[in-house]
């Protein structure tokens, strides 16, 4: 049931075409969900945006395209970690053994990060050789577990070009702006009231920066020896959010998109708007 990794991206532009998209109800304000036309596969889940479970409807017949967040490979695997993607594994499991439907999973690998920086510190090494011995180790372990590997290894810093792109698109549509210093945040209140429809999200006061206390960073600036990739903001790295975003759309559209516990209202919260845009 499972493609071998080596066809991993050309099957995710073919499987990924079209996606469930929320809607807005006529109202405005409630978490309104408009089901998608395509194929039923016979499976109810339960849609964390409508609050009420809902039918699995797939963009093709009996392929399921599925991406899911990675670790941010700064440490050893945890507990949580091996819970989280058993639980997916099964899902997993269930649809393409018992509903007959090929899964397509992509995950992504976040190689750099404010927790992999310091770690390179404290080791006196480079970021990338943290991530890497991190990563490797974490793909040992999932095979421990049993844990089917998806189809495709993403990793953020293999993205980033894409990322730039993304936001550049963020910020013509204007629902993000680069501040003086040089960072890039996605504006809240450009949306009207589809931010918060997760968890009522209030967001912090901490950078005088932002418009709006809820604003998220989606391009950072680099401080002294961090790593950086140029842009047009001036040389920088992806805020942690958008991320997720771009390399989700990276095929256009998911139909299955699990998030850790724990991870569910920041992640959730802020990829939905920039998805929407």
């Amino acid at each position: 049931m499972w493609r071998p990794p080596s066809r991993g991206a050309a099957l995710l532009r073919r499987a990924l075409r079209r996606g469930s998209v929320p809607s807005r109800s006529k109202g405005g304000s409630e978490r309104a969900w408009a089901t998608p036309s395509g194929f039923d596969t016979g499976v109810v889940t339960f849609n964390s945006l409508s609050k009420k479970k809902e039918p699995l409807i797939l963009a093709r017949e009996r392929v399921a395209t599925w991406y899911s967040c990675g670790p941010t490979v700064y440490d050893h695997a945890h507990l949580g970690h091996a819970c989280s993607y058993v639980r997916f594994d099964i899902l997993q499991r269930i649809l393409s053994r018992c509903f007959g439907v090929v899964v397509v999973h992509a995950m992504v690998i976040t190689d750099v990060d404010d927790k992999i920086i310091q770690r390179s510190w404290q080791e006196n090494v480079s970021p990338a050789v943290i991530s890497r011995m991190y990563e490797e180790e974490f793909k040992k372990d999932m095979l421990s577990l049993k844990v089917i590997p998806p189809v495709v290894y993403l990793r953020v810093t293999e993205n980033v070009h894409r990322i730039v792109a993304f936001i550049e698109g963020i910020i013509r549509n204007g629902n993000a702006y680069a501040t003086r210093e040089g960072d890039v945040y996605f504006d809240v209140q450009s949306i009207g009231d589809r931010y918060g429809w997760f968890t009522g999200a209030t967001g912090s006061h901490g950078d005088s920066g932002k418009r709006d206390p809820r604003d998220f960073a989606l391009w950072k600036k680099a401080k002294p020896r961090e790593p950086y990739w140029e842009s047009p903001w001036g040389r920088g790295r992806p805020g942690w959010h958008i991320e997720c975003s771009t390399i989700a759309r990276l095929a256009c559209s998911i139909n299955v998109y699990p998030v850790r516990p724990g991870f569910y209202p920041s992640a959730s919260e802020f990829d939905i708007p920039d998805l929407k845009r």
